[in-house]
């Protein structure tokens, strides 16, 4: 094997047991810490469609506006604006998960016209009964917790 594409490389030589299993020592600054920092997810990124897009609307600066009810808008899913589905625009949004996910954003003008534009997500994150965090289920939780301990749920 190429020596550069080597990830892992030899520490230690093993010494042996009686039946012959190979044991190795593990030095403590190679021990990883018992407990660990987990990292606070705060911001997902979820595919969205909006619909029933007022047709004055219907343009990136337009439906940046929209989206931008729900957190900060990244792409549309085509290059363009599709013509043939004027009013609807499937979109990626990056969202905090502190927040609510809406079904409608309303879209209002200077004037005080207020069109309610719907949103379907392609995807919502569990929340886990344990520890209250979106992204994960009560069976994958890392969070320590007391026995017994419910949380109700923010969604």
């Amino acid at each position: 094997m190429d020596p550069a594409a080597r990830n892992l490389y030899r520490a230690t030589s093993p010494e042996y047991m009686e039946d012959g299993t190979p044991k190795v020592t593990i030095p403590s600054h190679v021990l990883l810490q018992e407990t660990f920092d987990l990292l606070e997810i705060s911001t997902i990124l979820v595919w969205v469609t909006l619909k029933n897009i007022p047709h004055r609307l219907y343009s990136i600066p337009g439906i940046s506006h929209i989206a931008s009810g729900l957190g900060a808008p990244m792409a549309t899913y085509k290059s363009r604006l599709d013509p043939s589905l004027m009013g609807e625009a499937k979109i990626l949004v990056e969202v905090e998960l502190s927040k609510a996910f809406p079904p409608r954003i309303a879209a209002a003008d200077k004037r005080g016209n207020i069109s309610m534009v719907n949103v379907e997500y392609a995807w919502i994150p569990a929340v886990c009964g344990d520890c209250g965090q979106l992204g994960h289920k009560a069976s994958r939780c890392l969070h320590p917790h007391l026995p017994n301990e419910k949380v109700t749920q923010l969604v």
